[in-house]
């Protein structure tokens, strides 16, 4: 064996001792972990709470507690008076009653249209001559203030309108068979009516 190739095998050799050698080194440091001790961890003793034996009592507010505030009475609404209308005059051209003739005068009305009613001069004078249509037409007030009348007043009324309605029957189913308030409907129809119902009518109210 030459020099040449026992140089190399030395080489070799110690290269591959190096090689091992920090091999075995770089294994080492991998497996070596540090340990970390722990410090032991202080115990807290805990202690039981307090439990009253007693009812339990709430120490009162020293702050004073504020008054209600204070509410302001309000004052009641005035309604405006209602007009008075009992002497209120229609205008004529809107008065669908407006007779220009002279008016007549109570004792005329009681001397004439209530000659069959003689025991209804009071309730008359006292309920239908603030109207001149009522003062003119006297049965038809009375017969529409009926709940006013006197007892004989009453009973004389009735009569009258019994004879009213027997000699106006037939012209009242002819004439005005849905009115209320017929008299004035078959006012309207005094030239067509009947002989008797136009006569009862004109001896009972201004013609």
């Amino acid at each position: 064996m030459n020099t040449r190739n026992v140089l190399l095998l030395i080489i070799g050799t110690v290269f591959i001792s190096v090689s091992s050698a920090l091999i075995a080194v770089r294994l080492t440091q991998n497996n070596t972990v540090p340990v970390i001790q722990q410090q032991p961890q202080p115990q807290i003793q805990s202690q039981p709470l307090p439990i009253a034996s007693g009812p339990i009592q709430i120490a009162p507010s020293k702050q004073p507690i504020p008054p209600p505030p204070k509410i302001e009475a309000v004052a009641p609404i005035k309604e405006p008076p209602l007009a008075d209308l009992s002497n209120y005059t229609v205008p004529k051209e809107f008065d669908p009653h407006y007779d220009p003739r002279k008016p007549l005068q109570p004792e005329e009305v009681k001397r004439t249209l209530l000659k069959d009613t003689p025991d209804c001069a009071d309730e008359y004078e006292k309920l239908c001559t603030q109207n001149r249509f009522l003062a003119e037409h006297p049965l038809a007030c009375l017969r529409s203030k009926k709940d006013q009348l006197s007892r004989a007043c009453f009973s004389q009324v009735k009569t009258v309108q019994e004879v009213f309605r027997k000699a106006c029957s037939t012209d009242i189913a002819k004439f005005c068979p849905k009115q209320s308030h017929f008299f004035g409907c078959l006012k309207e129809k005094v030239a067509e009516l009947t002989p008797d119902c136009r006569k009862n009518i004109k001896e009972s109210s201004r013609q």
